[in-house]
């Protein structure tokens, strides 16, 4: 890979991930709770993965599609929001 190709790479998913980050920050202010307690009862747990796996393989506008549920809000639900709930375990 040219190195001009490498720095647009990296550009690019510098940018991806800053804009992820100010959304789930967002998120967080709206719901005032961590956007990783999908199911808000205060805890980030198992029992937020089980609310995830009932939307999982969904995307925006499908029935079933839970927009809570998309803490990396990307559109659709997947296993990266799985880990990310995963990761904020209390």
């Amino acid at each position: 890979m040219k190195k001009e190709n490498a720095f647009g790479l990296i550009l690019a998913l510098s940018l991806i991930l800053s804009m992820t980050a100010v959304q789930l920050f967002l998120a967080g202010i709206v719901r005032g709770q961590s956007p990783y307690d999908v199911n808000g009862d205060g805890n980030i747990n198992i029992l937020d993965i089980i609310k995830w796996s009932e939307s999982f393989g969904y995307s925006d506008g499908e029935d079933g599609f839970d927009s809570v549920v998309d803490v990396n809000v990307d559109g659709t639900i997947d296993l990266f929001d799985a880990v990310l709930i995963s990761l904020n375990f209390t």
